[in-house]
């Protein structure tokens, strides 16, 4: 708890530096985010085919599958989707930060860091 407690301080503290360099900030943000965006798509339009496959299969004779559609995107769009969004950027995003820094290790970029004094 204290390392993760330090952690934070320190995010906090270094935060005041982000806005310095707003072309750098726009350029991450687009790459995190946006660039995400169709893969989170494709995973709700599978999700939503699913759920609806399974749905109109347990409520057949039961309600009219005519509004299994309707439904199916309620379902996908408030329940499943945040979770879905979370799962799908945070996985892409955590294999991407995490490939960058191993090759900034291998390519001895953190080590020149640390000798010019900046934090890693």
């Amino acid at each position: 708890m204290g390392d993760f407690g330090f952690l934070v301080y320190r995010v906090v503290q270094e935060g005041r530096h982000v806005f310095h360099d707003r072309k750098r900030l726009v350029t991450q943000l687009d790459t995190l985010g946006v660039n995400s965006l169709p893969l989170v798509l494709i995973v709700g339009f599978f999700a939503g085919g699913i759920i609806a496959w399974q749905a109109a299969a347990q409520f057949r004779g039961m309600i009219s599958l005519d509004v299994m559609g309707g439904q199916s995107m309620r379902v996908v769009v408030m329940e499943m989707g945040p979770v879905l969004t979370a799962l799908v950027i945070s996985g892409r995003l955590g294999a991407s930060m995490t490939a960058e820094i191993g090759s900034m290790k291998i390519t001895e970029q953190v080590d020149a860091l640390k000798v010019m004094g900046i934090d890693p």
